[in-house]
């Protein structure tokens, strides 16, 4: 058998990378999150032998005391849904109840080409049927070799130092917890003192930045990263969301955007980004189509599949959202913006016995008191949740860390109990603080009735949105 770092595994119309990391359909490359991945060259390396709980987490978690179980079947219905496979007549992962999961489907193990020269593309669509052409494409291998040994005599020691510390910064930075972004900005960091004119380096910097909340620097590296490398569309993206939370330029902003997506029409994420933009200025059948084209990309994502169900609730499609936001929930059980999206979308298409339960999912998620769950639980099936509204209220509070319920968190809670007034100051607040969600929860129609508002008109102008 090959070393890990020169194999490919070929299933299906797939095709599994070991070195770098990766799952790739027809050419396509397959986002999945590094544990998704991971039990997936775990099982098909051992095609039709079973994979036993404690093998997995072994192999995945280390020993480490996680929620084993949710963690296990979240990476394996992200796999299910990036596969195409169905549990109930599996093509590729079969469940063994009780004992663990085996790859099903026959693999094919080849030498793995090297990105440099085009050959890739043909493996890439191998089928298994195909896969002992590749025996024919040996002179091409040599050939790539050849060209990446060529690549590597021309870069200098200081840019091997930055792209290593660049691929640390960006595989923390997309485990997306809040120790590992801190950490990631340290890499990014090391990257650009090794190489200060590493124009990939700059963008993941801005997007670390940004999600720490520093919106200035995040818009600094974000147009270093445009400087350097005009034709990057994830400079560009990064460059627009600066523009859209940083100074509220939605034109501006939308030019970097359509950019983006001509250097990238691939890009989920410049997609993502375009159909939020277009939901803030209020084109939301523009904002859905970019979204159904971000989740053809990215199918697995229960950021893309929550976001497309919050603006199917927007445009008023409430059976669509709650369809998407259970979609979403079904990768990952706890993720709160999707029950609260059903919750919404429910209360407001008058399903109240729908809404009450994805809010008392919610509250058993923050550990709610058993009598304020209770008050919800029992309230009459053609009653507005109001019990929920009043709870939420009450738990943003009393919440012990006080900065981490924004301005919009009260604005939202207020507006649904009826509270306008208290809301606006709410949504003033946020502006004044330069909130980054405070453009999206314009556009809710939870705001309705206050649009006529002079100060909500006025804080629409400030926001430049007319």
């Amino acid at each position: 058998m090959n070393g890990p770092d020169n194999r490919t595994l070929l299933f299906g119309d797939f095709s599994l990378t070991l070195m770098p990391l990766r799952l790739c359909r027809d050419g396509a490359t397959v986002r999945l999150r590094t544990q998704a991945l991971r039990l997936l060259v775990r099982l098909a390396e051992r095609p039709g032998e079973l994979l036993t709980h404690r093998q997995i987490q072994d192999a995945l978690w280390n020993g480490r005391v996680v929620d084993f179980s949710g963690g296990t079947h979240v990476c394996v219905r992200q796999l299910r849904a990036a596969l195409g496979d169905q549990a109930g007549h599996p093509r590729y992962i079969e469940t063994v109840p009780r004992r663990g999961y085996r790859f099903i489907a026959p693999v094919t193990e080849v030498a793995a080409m090297k990105p440099a020269v085009a050959a890739p593309t043909a493996h890439r669509r191998l089928s298994r049927r195909m896969a002992a052409t590749v025996v024919a494409l040996a002179g091409v291998v040599a050939l790539a070799l050849f060209v990446a040994v060529r690549d590597d005599v021309r870069e200098s020691p200081g840019q091997r130092t930055a792209r290593d510390a660049y691929l640390r910064g960006k595989f923390l930075l997309d485990d997306q917890t809040p120790d590992n972004l801190a950490r990631s900005v340290t890499y990014f960091q090391s990257a650009l003192a090794a190489d200060s004119e590493y124009a990939e380096a700059h963008a993941a910097l801005a997007d670390a930045y940004r999600r720490l909340g520093n919106q200035d620097l995040g818009k600094r590296h974000a147009k270093r990263a445009v400087l350097l490398d005009p034709g990057s569309a994830d400079a560009r993206v990064q460059l627009a969301i600066a523009l859209m939370q940083h100074d509220w330029d939605w034109a501006a902003a939308g030019r970097q955007l359509e950019r983006a997506l001509e250097l990238d029409p691939r890009s989920a994420r410049a997609h993502h980004v375009s159909a939020s933009r277009s939901a803030i200025v209020g084109d939301l059948q523009a904002a859905l189509d970019h979204m159904d084209s971000a989740l053809r990309l990215d199918p697995v994502s229960t950021l893309l599949r929550a976001d497309y169900g919050w603006f199917l609730y927007f445009a008023g499609h409430h059976d669509e959202a709650i369809a998407h936001c259970r979609a979403a929930l079904d990768l990952d059980p706890k993720h709160i913006a999707s029950h609260l999206c059903i919750a919404r979308a429910a209360e407001t298409s008058s399903d109240f016995p729908a809404a009450a339960e994805s809010m008392l999912r919610i509250m058993a998620l923050w550990n709610a008191q058993d009598t304020d769950r209770d008050a919800v639980a029992r309230l009459p099936a053609n009653s507005t949740p109001r019990a929920f509204h009043e709870w939420r209220l009450r738990f943003f509070e009393a919440y012990p860390d006080r900065s981490a319920i924004t301005p919009e968190d009260m604005a939202d809670v207020n507006a649904a109990l009826g509270n306008f007034d208290v809301a606006i100051d709410d949504l003033e607040r946020a502006a004044d603080l330069r909130s980054p969600l405070l453009p999206i929860l314009l556009a809710d129609p939870l705001l309705a009735p206050i649009r006529g508002d002079r100060r909500y008109r006025s804080l629409r102008t400030r926001l430049n949105l007319g």
